[in-house]
């Protein structure tokens, strides 16, 4: 009889009890085992060519939201994307999507929700798990969910990214190394977002970004579950 050919996981989440929790519950069916983990998404851009595995769940809210990036990165081949985060809201959920990913799931779904919908993208379906679901509703009536929607609407990936690093208090000439780009492009890339979002000067952008990154904090912090053991104490 011919053995079951189990799909291969690779996880990419910064804490190490989500990892764990995750590989817990992934090597517990027949269908699919974790072949490899990461903190980091450079450690996990080594590690995908290595293992081309059939499935990547990624925390795309990571290094300042550039888990979205490395997303687009691993849908460019057979490799499907899975995106596992606290920080959800409509804008975060459609850009997932737009950047190929064929589920997303919250830390604070069930364990049988997330197995669904990884066996649904292995089974070729997309798929939003429950919490998501619910999470997305509450979501209309938050404060601030608004502005931040209209700079994840108007923007684009590049411009996000370096939105958030201004948020964080970052200078052109930290921006320009942590995205590997020149000060130029930085500027440049200040300038269409202050047309986008009708901007004055750039200490209003900078001010902007800072309450957008403020808001996004205050974001995930309530959607975050009480505790990452508690979440994982069924398991």
């Amino acid at each position: 009889m011919n053995q079951l050919v189990r799909k291969q996981v690779m996880v990419v989440h910064p804490l190490p009890v989500v990892r764990l929790g995750l590989k817990f519950m992934i090597d517990l069916g027949s269908e699919m085992q974790v072949c490899a983990e990461a903190s980091t998404l450079a450690r996990a851009r080594t590690l995908l060519p290595r293992h081309q595995p059939d499935l990547v769940v990624v925390d795309t809210a990571m290094e300042d939201d550039q888990g979205f990036a490395f997303l687009k990165e691993v849908n460019s081949g057979c490799t499907r994307g899975v995106v596992f985060s606290r920080a959800m809201n409509t804008l975060s959920v459609q850009r997932a999507f737009q950047c190929g990913a064929r589920a997303v799931i919250s830390h604070q779904d069930s364990q049988e929700a997330v197995l669904s919908a990884l066996l649904a993208v292995v089974e070729g379906r997309k798929h939003i798990a429950p919490c998501v679901t619910a999470t997305l509703a509450g979501n209309f009536t938050m404060p601030g969910v608004q502005e931040i929607n209209d700079a994840e609407r108007l923007l684009s990936e590049r411009e996000l990214q370096i939105y958030y690093l201004l948020g964080r208090g970052c200078s052109v000439k930290e921006i320009a190394v942590r995205l590997s780009i020149s000060a130029k492009t930085v500027e440049s890339n200040e300038a269409r977002m202050k047309e986008k979002l009708k901007l004055k000067n750039n200490s209003i952008l900078r001010h902007a970004a800072t309450l957008f990154v403020s808001r996004k904090d205050e974001q995930a912090d309530f959607q975050s579950p009480a505790s990452m053991r508690e979440h994982f104490s069924a398991v």
